[in-house]
Parts: structure tokens; sequence; C-alpha cells
């Protein structure tokens, strides 16, 4: 019985010492990148709103360029500033209609988060402790687009609730710094 209570002691020391170390429980990036990457899907979603002139995705294709980097897969990639939130648009094609007499539309987005400012972590449960995670996130995902009578009747990207997240292109991941961190696109619906 001695052998059983100082296992479970030594349990309990090894969970009080990973909690107040920050090793359990914590996610590995924080609200302050979360906010950024955050931040940086809005400006795709606001240039798509209901009503924006298009017909085709040349039309997408130019609108978008007005605010994201738009690529056409050609070599080498756009650079990406690492800095700073941005997106990449690639792959965008018109794939038919939806059924409905709308012109459908689709690409995908990669979007980072920029390089995370040097501030003490950002949570709910762990605020102003030291920030020991990724410098940079990042993730992908399809838009789909449904034109309407010459403007976009509607714009969404799917959930990705079951972890289904397109792979991002290689070649625009290996831009970002070293310890940048993929996250689900789950992790920012909502």
């Amino acid at each position: 019985m001695p052998h059983a209570r100082a296992i479970v002691s030594m349990l309990g020391v090894t969970a009080a010492f990973a909690v107040l170390t920050g090793c359990a429980g914590l996610q590995s990036y924080d609200g302050v990148l979360w906010r950024q990457i955050r931040g940086q899907q809005e400006v795709t979603f606001l240039a798509l709103q209901p009503g924006v002139p298009a017909t085709d995705a040349a039309d997408i294709a130019a609108r978008l360029s007005d605010v994201v980097t738009t690529w056409d897969g050609s070599e080498p990639p756009p650079a990406i500033p690492t800095t700073a939130p941005a997106s990449v648009v690639y792959a965008i094609e018109d794939v038919g209609d939806d059924g409905l007499g709308g012109a459908v539309v689709e690409f995908t987005e990669f979007v980072t988060s920029g390089a995370r400012p040097d501030v003490p972590r950002d949570d709910l449960t762990n605020s102003a402790i030291t920030y020991r995670g990724p410098s940079t996130v990042y993730t992908c995902y399809r838009w789909r687009v449904v034109l309407v009578a010459g403007s976009v009747g509607d714009a969404q990207k799917p959930d990705y609730a079951s972890g289904d997240d397109p792979a991002c292109d290689p070649r625009l991941v290996a831009q970002l710094p070293e310890d940048a961190a993929h996250i689900p696109t789950s992790d920012l619906t909502g």
C-alpha cells in the first residue's frame, strides 16, 4: 500500500508541475496569432460580399488581386511577407453552375498570421505568462463563390469540422519561418 501511495503522490506532483510550467492543456498558439490570422481571413470575405460585380473566375481573380496576392501556380511562387498577416489565393477556376443557374468559381486560399509580436501569452486561462509557441500560424481552405446575374450571390468556405483541410502548397509553406505551425481551419470558424 505505501508503494501505491508513492505512485499516486508522484503522479500528483507531475501533474502539478505540468500545469505550473504550462505543459498541460495549452494550445500551441494563443489569441494574438488567432486574431492576426482571423483578421486576414476577413480581407477576402469582405472582398466577396454579395453584390460585388463578377461574372467568372477572371473577375474574381481581378477583384481579389486588389486585396490579397493572387498566384497562377507558375514558378517561382509569390514572395510571402513573414512580418505581417498575408493571403495567397490560387487555383482560381470556373467549376460549372450551381444547378440553379448561377456560375460557380472555386479557389484555394493560403492564409498566414504573420509574425507574432513579443508580448505575453494572451488567452483565456493563461494570460501574462511567457509565450512559447510558434512565431506564425497558417492554414488553407477552398472557397466556393456563386455568381448570379453578374455579381457575387454567395461566397463560402467549408467548415472543415472533421479536420479534412486541403493541403497547403508546400512552395508557400517553405517560405514561412521554420517554427510555423499549421492550424485546422475549424479553429477559425464561428
